[in-house]
């Protein structure tokens, strides 16, 4: 869970009718109760929904010196996690009172129209009794052990802050993250809004911030620093990476020419000197970039799901091989390649998210489309019971009865109107939550990305897969030490096989699966899992090939063998003791697969074993073809023979 305190206003000018109408929306179902609120998903310590707001500012207006009474906190749980009303109330409740701010008037309204469950909390900082206001110092920090707090007391799964929950002698605390344990930010760096760090912090994803104020805003300083620069030579610098400066209000925004929906980042936040005061200063007024610069291809481009990694991300994957050149710098050709894989990565999940856009783009305009004919139908119920009683009333008006007759007749229709309204009203309501409660609420991304997966989607397995990884570099960086894959924490040993290429390998798409087998993808990390006559035989997990068993027979060596030449090539690794070893050396020759391995002994074992089996087959060839010289075959055996 994650909590976060909305800025106010400057100006002091936040209302809390303004917030209330906004909390209190609703999003696919239109409510007749008098406030119009859904009152399901809303609970408030006022008399009433409908007074809330003005009782909030009768007692703000008691202590004149408030200037902004209005307090308003989020709380969010991660994606899968769907509480209950009444779980979302009890976890307000608790962080009110880590405020000290129980006594206080409040509305709560959970919202379920995100990706992410949360809940709104409009709170008055004037006491309703005493008229003091209250100043909650430090007040991320509270909420934020609050969060461990409610993630333990109601089971949800722990989230990043700056409390984390630790074990510790064989008690659970909570205690605060060292901050030595998070990377420093270096001083020259530029400090990156909060709308960029909920998006990283909820998402996973890199906001453009993160991007534009890498390698493309030292290229735009190293620029600057040049006596002869230009307008066109600073667009030319940020056009390598997809960027583009434009006009934006009254300064400079940095847009990114493949997302030109995402909101720019603005100039001056990057480096005070791409202000548009200070360009305009010295270039004279601001000029577009030309056309050739403007079509020119990028070096890099924005991928918003392009997960950052540190230099020790290697570390989580045992047995990864570091390329170093002899002087102990890494490989430019691993790190190109490295980077290679991971731009072709974060266009495969681009592309899946996307796709899931797609998804609720349809099913939002589906329920829109049922919305439209639900309303039309209602509207269409009600006009004919007024049109029905309009036509009464008109031939009570028109009729020769007495006056005292006619004026009981119109009472009469007028009680009728109004109990066939109320009835009409009642069947439709029923109708309507009959058909909320059959409609199927819209997926998740991640419960989205898992039913992909398990269809076979590559692009949802490997994000997947990346959600994993991105978890355990959070652990590690939290914790510290190293963190191994979940076979190496099960067993001191583990069997298999693994490519020699640098880089990190996504587990394949289970189409590379083999003849006679079934596959099922780990929903916590995208690993996939084969099987052969219901057990398990081995388990893609990206950069190895491991087996169920510790002793795998034959037939499940052998198909794993050939699930790892068709996804590595030919250049394996083999994981294991030496009685693994050469039984792995004996298959590969047997079933004469171009392998090689490299470990030395491996490869020494197989070269022998591939010379004696040639020259065993020579040798019965030789004799066969002099058995054939002295006696000549009949046409039944040559037949046999060439079959």
């Amino acid at each position: 869970m994650l909590a976060k305190v909305t800025d106010r206003r400057g100006d002091g000018r936040t209302s809390f009718r303004s917030l209330f109408a906004y909390i209190v929306r609703t999003t696919s179902v239109i409510l007749d109760n008098a406030a119009g609120v859904d009152t399901e998903r809303t609970q408030t310590s006022c008399l009433s929904l409908r007074t809330a707001a003005a009782e909030m500012r009768a007692v703000a207006k008691c202590n004149a010196r408030v200037r902004d009474p209005v307090y308003h906190v989020i709380l969010s749980w991660q994606q899968g996690e769907h509480p209950s009303n009444t779980q979302a109330f009890d976890a307000g409740e608790t962080a009110l009172a880590a405020l000290d701010m129980q006594e206080h008037q409040y509305v709560f309204a959970v919202h379920r129209d995100t990706e992410n469950t949360h809940l709104h909390l409009m709170v008055n900082r004037v006491h309703p009794v005493t008229g003091r206001a209250v100043h909650p110092g430090l007040s991320h920090l509270k909420l934020d052990r609050c969060m461990r707090e409610l993630e333990l007391s109601q089971g949800w799964a722990h989230d990043r802050g700056a409390y984390a929950v630790i074990e510790r002698d064989g008690r659970i605390q909570i205690e605060r993250t060292a901050r030595t344990e998070l990377p420093e930010r270096p001083r020259d760096a530029p400090r990156m809004p909060e709308g960029a760090r909920d998006m990283e912090a909820h998402a996973n994803e890199e906001s453009l911030f993160t991007y534009a104020s890498g390698d493309a805003r030292r290229e735009a300083l190293a620029v600057l620093k040049r006596p002869d620069a230009t307008w066109q030579d600073l667009h030319v610098a940020l056009a390598e990476y997809g960027l583009e400066l434009r006009i934006r209000g009254q300064g400079l925004g940095v847009y990114a020419k493949t997302h030109d929906e995402l909101s720019p980042v603005k100039a001056s936040s990057l480096h005070e000197s791409l202000g548009r005061g200070k360009l305009e200063r010295r270039f004279g007024p601001y000029e577009s970039p030309i056309r050739v610069i403007a079509l020119t291809d990028a070096r890099r481009i924005y991928l918003p799901m392009r997960e950052p990694r540190d230099a020790t991300d290697d570390d989580i994957d045992p047995g990864q091989p570091r390329s170093e050149s002899q002087d102990g710098r890494r490989d430019t050709s691993h790190n190109a390649r490295r980077e290679q894989q991971r731009e072709a990565r974060a266009r495969l999940r681009q592309d899946v998210r996307a796709r899931y856009g797609a998804y609720r783009t349809a099913l939002r305009r589906q329920i829109d489309r049922e919305e439209t004919t639900r309303r039309n139908t209602e509207r269409a119920e009600r006009q004919i019971v007024v049109a029905r009683h309009q036509a009464t009333g008109m031939a009570i008006r028109t009729s020769s009865l007495p006056g005292l007759t006619r004026k009981a007749l119109y009472s009469v229709n007028a009680f009728e109107r109004a109990r066939d309204l109320e009835e009409l009203k009642a069947m439709q309501r029923e109708r309507r939550e009959a058909r909320d409660h059959l409609m199927a609420r819209p997926l998740t991304y991640r419960e989205w990305i898992e039913e992909q997966a398990q269809r076979g989607d590559e692009g949802a397995i490997s994000q997947l897969h990346g959600w994993y990884y991105a978890d355990q570099r959070g652990r590690k960086r939290r914790y510290g030490g190293q963190i191994q894959p979940d076979y190496e924490t099960r067993k001191d040993r583990w069997y298999g096989f693994m490519t020699q290429e640098p880089g990190d390998i996504d587990p394949a798409p289970p189409r590379l699966a083999l003849q006679q087998t079934t596959w099922r993808v780990d929903r916590q990390t995208g690993n996939v899992r084969y099987y052969q006559q219901d057990e398990h035989v081995f388990t893609d997990s990206g950069r190895q090939v491991v087996f169920g068993s510790y002793r795998p027979d034959t037939d499940a060596m052998l198909a794993g063998l050939l699930f790892a030449r068709a996804k590595f090539g030919r250049a394996l690794d083999v994981v294991g003791d030496a009685a693994f070893g050469a039984k792995t050396v004996q298959l590969v020759v047997e079933h004469r697969l171009n392998i090689q391995f490299g470990d030395p002994g491996l490869e020494a074992q197989r070269q022998v074993l591939e010379a004696t089996r040639s020259q065993t087959v020579k040798r019965e060839k030789s004799e066969l073809s002099a058995m054939l010289r002295r006696e000549p075959l009949r046409e039944n055996d040559q037949s046999e023979l060439e079959r």
